[in-house]
């Protein structure tokens, strides 16, 4: 890993609006020096605030290549999916080609195959064919799950121990709601340029401080695992997140 940084703010929207700067900048990097963006959104109510500032937000939306880093097996009408709720506040409104954004439900098919299908796309727009085809995106944004969670890599699962695959199903782990999912796995994760995570609200404060702090294993605490071989982490919390942080 090149770095780990770890910033505070003030209020859940002043954090909205930090990562909102940071992916438009992460952006512009990328377009100027590889001609297009390559990111991975994820769910939760932060990116939903961090939409409404993105789309107010000048970039060469035409150039961006989109993919969410997890998604419940539903199709994208449905309240819960992560692409339904980036399409419907943020793509849509700010004109992200319909073909630049990759969608990962695709109905007839079970999440198995939906996942394999996935890694496809990533292979295909976010590979890098002098390097074997290896996949590095530019950015993924992640959050963290009071059960220590990132993606839907979740404790005690399977995914949590992939090393070849880029996109598995898994279980639906502890929290609703009680559908199967697709996810990045660490090896798609862990060879990105730059990973984000973010994490808002008191809740979130007693992984935060094991996570960043030590004090549970990673096997318990997936979020742990987040470490981009070759990229930077950032951290990105508000103050209620951060609360019980010691250092």
């Amino acid at each position: 890993m090149k770095q780990k940084s770890v910033l505070v703010f003030d209020t859940p929207d002043a954090l909205a609006l930090g990562a909102a700067r940071m992916v438009i900048e992460t952006a512009e990097r990328a377009i100027q020096d590889r001609g297009k963006f390559t990111v991975a959104l994820s769910g939760g109510s932060t990116p939903a605030l961090m939409y409404q500032h993105l789309v107010k937000m000048p970039s060469d939306f035409s150039k961006w290549i989109v993919f969410v880093s997890d998604e419940r097996w539903v199709p994208e009408e449905d309240s819960v999916s992560n692409m339904g709720a980036a399409v419907r506040l943020f793509l849509r409104e700010a004109q992200v080609p319909a073909v630049n954004i990759m969608h990962a439900y695709v109905s007839g098919l079970d999440a198995n195959s939906g996942a394999v299908k996935y890694e496809e796309l990533l292979h295909k727009h976010a590979g890098s064919p002098a390097a074997g085809n290896d996949v590095h995106l530019d950015l993924v944004l992640l959050g963290v799950g009071d059960d220590g969670h990132t993606a839907s890599l979740f404790p005690g699962k399977p995914a949590l121990k992939e090393t070849s695959r880029l996109v598995v199903a898994t279980p639906h782990g502890t929290l609703p709601p009680p559908v199967e999912r697709i996810t990045f796995t660490f090896p798609t994760i862990n060879s990105a340029r730059k990973v984000a995570i973010l994490a808002s609200g008191e809740n979130k404060s007693t992984v935060v401080a094991s996570a960043l702090e030590g004090g549970s294993s990673a096997e318990a605490q997936p979020v742990q695992m987040v470490n981009p071989l070759g990229g930077s982490l950032l951290w990105m919390l508000d103050k209620a997140a951060a609360s019980k942080m010691t250092l």
